[in-house]
């Protein structure tokens, strides 16, 4: 992004398989006391946490402290919601993506971490960034031609228009990817890599683009389009 922010510390909520990129949005329901202080803190100060996804197989681990990718975003939180029994429902924007470093030790009852801006590269001009849009386009057609509902065909039709970055980052976000693959994407380091590799996965996604067995690459309990597949 144009506008970064400095290397710094940030409070982190830790969740399994939930990737936030720049100008994407997730919601989250917060009922953990010590992610309700986290929330708390950031409403009272700069609205920003960072979303962070525990280490494959450590999702058990949730309660305590698992280990982290570094691959992280920051994000700002852009609505918050009491519930009636006290817990939050949270709107999330993402800003930037980030690595972690060092967590701050003892510093709060949530976790804190250092961070360091992460290098991403967008393109800078034609006929690159035209050659992914047009690929992306393409995909949401296929997209539409076999949502079920009006709903899941709305959803397409929404983000034909977002700028290049917005539109990869929607993809990567919806697509139910497994874990892995879903840090692969995060690990990318420019925007047309992260575009193709996305493409790449999701021709393995969808029989029409792939083989059968490569299914098995879908997450489990797909629930983005469960229309579709």
């Amino acid at each position: 992004m144009n506008s970064k922010m400095s290397k710094g510390s940030v409070r982190v909520f830790p969740l399994s398989k939930l990737l936030l990129l720049p100008e994407t949005y997730q919601h989250l329901n917060v009922f953990e006391s010590r992610y309700l202080k986290l929330v708390r803190d950031s409403m009272e100060s700069d609205r920003k946490i960072c979303m962070a996804v525990i280490g494959s197989g450590h999702e058990v681990e949730y309660l305590g402290k698992p280990p982290l990718f570094e691959e992280a975003c920051i994000g700002h939180i852009e609505k918050c919601v009491t519930n009636e029994d006290g817990t939050y429902h949270v709107t999330v924007r993402g800003l930037q993506e980030v690595r972690l470093k060092e967590e701050l030790v003892g510093s709060s009852a949530y976790r804190n971490f250092t961070w360091e801006p992460k290098e991403f590269r967008l393109p800078l001009r034609e006929p690159t960034s035209e050659s992914l849009r047009a690929k992306l386009l393409s995909f949401l057609d296929f997209l539409y031609q076999r949502a079920g509902e009006d709903e899941a065909r709305k959803w397409v039709n929404s983000i034909r228009e977002y700028d290049l970055m917005r539109l990869v980052h929607q993809l990567c976000v919806a697509m139910p990817l497994k874990l892995d693959l879903q840090m692969q994407l995060a690990a990318s380091e420019d925007l047309v890599g992260r575009g193709y590799l996305l493409l790449d996965l999701v021709s393995e996604i969808f029989p029409d683009f792939g083989t059968q067995e490569m299914k098995n690459l879908i997450h489990e309990d797909p629930k983005i389009f469960p229309m579709i597949y």
